[in-house]
């Protein structure tokens, strides 16, 4: 399995939060994102890193709550 980063639209709230909305990959595809399944700290421990881990229930779709993808 390769490791693939991932273009993110995200919704900040006013405590900091982030809550992601859409997924944009380096393909082209895109999903928007229908739930948010689990929010947890996650430190790496091949690269040292450390960050959030959100995994989410996404569908393909052209047009996102927000407007056109």
């Amino acid at each position: 399995m390769n490791k693939e980063y991932v273009n993110l639209t995200v919704l900040w709230g006013e405590d900091g939060s982030l809550t992601p909305v859409e997924l944009h990959l380096e393909g082209g595809g895109h999903y928007v994102v229908d739930r948010v399944l689990s929010v947890c700290p996650l430190a790496s421990r091949k690269s040292g890193g450390f960050g959030t881990r959100y995994t989410v229930r996404a569908s393909c779709a052209a047009e996102g709550p927000y407007g056109k993808v």
